[in-house]
């Protein structure tokens, strides 16, 4: 660049440089447009919880390897919130939808939170999460209405479920797990919350090939879900 009546201008080789510089954008931007060799290969993070993983994502994952042998799936149950930014998961279902940075969210699923206990159980206690998870609301929730601490504090919803039921006492639960537990039966006269279930995505991987088609199977996924769910009652 050179400087002409106090303003920078492009000489014209760096003229030359940057329209080589936006054609090259344009040309990666338009690979996700079209079939290339290998777009639907290699290996997808997907974070999520691991209810959400067991309950939802399990039972399609057969057709999913049908379809796309050559992509490889890391289902990553966890409840902390992976980079996507940073490469620490390709994509993430969450249950609230973030607020900040460059991501694309789309909303999946409504999940309801009730309180189950135990046929003849000890409905005055109950199992609670880890501490540092005091803040969700489904806990926040149970914390109001029991005005006690929980007996046991446990990571994930199965390990609430499981404990629920050996111990005898009460839970706050997905109803998409309790609901078709016969051990269990939904608390009367109790109050309910709802939580979003978001998938979500980096916005500068929008016309990532594999990417996408993994998006499409998560979304069919709860789609197939919500539609048995729905068939049951």
């Amino acid at each position: 660049m050179v400087k002409t009546n106090n303003q920078w201008v492009l000489t014209p080789l760096g003229r030359r440089l940057f329209e080589i510089g936006v054609r090259l954008e344009k040309s990666i931007a338009d690979l996700g447009d079209g079939y290339i060799s290998g777009e639907h290969s290699g290996e997808i993070m997907i974070t999520s919880l691991d209810f959400i993983n067991r309950t939802i994502l399990f039972l399609r994952l057969h057709d999913f390897h049908t379809n796309y042998p050559a992509i490889k799936l890391n289902l990553h149950s966890s409840n902390a919130n992976l980079s996507l930014a940073f490469g620490e998961a390709d994509v993430a279902i969450r249950l609230a939808r973030p607020t900040s940075g460059r991501l694309h969210t789309k909303k999946l699923s409504d999940l309801k939170y009730s309180f189950f206990c135990p046929k003849g159980g000890r409905a005055t206690e109950w199992i609670g999460r880890e501490e540092k998870l005091d803040w969700i609301p489904e806990v926040k929730m149970a914390g109001a209405y029991f005005e006690t601490p929980p007996i046991l504090r446990v990571t994930d919803q199965k390990a609430a479920l499981d404990a629920c039921k050996k111990l005898k006492v009460a839970a706050v639960l997905p109803e998409m797990i309790a609901n078709g537990d016969t051990e269990l039966e939904r608390m009367p006269d109790t109050p309910s919350t709802v939580r979003e279930a978001w998938l979500v995505t980096h916005e500068s991987r929008l016309k990532d090939p594999k990417l996408n088609v993994v998006k499409q199977w998560i979304e069919a996924c709860f789609a197939d879900f919500q539609s048995g769910q729905n068939g049951a009652h």
